[in-house]
């Protein structure tokens, strides 16, 4: 099977930096930050073998 690479834009890189400082900030810990960290991972994973489980956007192959 192909290899697909996932790629972040710059506001969803953005927003999830800002998910990662409040859950750090509120928690006074990194740890939820790592297991969320880890759920990103693992979702990017599936969508690289599944392609089409996100829904379709206005632009060519780019899904959400």
């Amino acid at each position: 099977m192909a290899s697909r690479e996932i790629r972040w834009t710059v506001r969803a890189t953005q927003d999830k930096l800002a998910i990662y400082e409040y859950w750090t900030n509120r928690n006074k810990s990194t740890l939820y930050t790592e297991k969320l960290e880890s759920l990103f991972n693992e979702t990017m994973k599936i969508a690289a073998i599944f392609p089409f489980v996100g829904i379709q956007t206005e632009i060519i192959d780019v899904r959400i």
